[in-house]
């Protein structure tokens, strides 16, 4: 369909019309981007997960979104760079696992054989020299 002289957009008359538009430019949809933000905020709103960080690139254009708190109760607010950490204390000192293995495959056998679990939040800061 043929710009408008009025407003100068597009107007897919249909859904794969518009798919087909959407994803031959460059860059990165910003209702597509809003959407993506409000379900993730939702995940923090409901007490899911205190903060998350979401980047999403295409095409050369890189969109970062930061949401909440690293923990819960009282923490520093969720930053871009921040780094997380799990450590598993493990009942054995080799898991039994296939020379390939999935990362549900993996996941299951380290929940299976885990004593303790320790989670880490931190930052990181580039130092400067002198």
């Amino acid at each position: 369909m043929a710009p408008s002289a009025a407003t100068d957009e597009h107007h897919p008359t249909d859904e794969a019309e518009r798919r087909k538009q959407a994803m031959s430019t460059a860059g990165l949809s910003k209702a597509r981007l809003s959407r993506m933000h409000d379900v993730m905020a939702g995940y923090v709103e409901r007490g899911e997960v205190p903060g998350l960080v979401t980047l999403v690139s295409r095409r050369g254009e890189v969109h970062g979104d930061v949401i909440g708190t690293q923990a819960i109760g009282e923490s520093p607010p969720m930053r871009r760079d921040t780094i997380f950490f799990t450590l598993y204390a493990l009942k054995t000192e080799k898991l039994a696992l296939p020379e390939k293995v999935s990362l549900e495959t993996f996941t299951e056998a380290v929940e299976q054989n885990s004593l303790a679990t320790a989670k880490l939040v931190g930052t990181f800061t580039k130092v400067k020299t002198k």
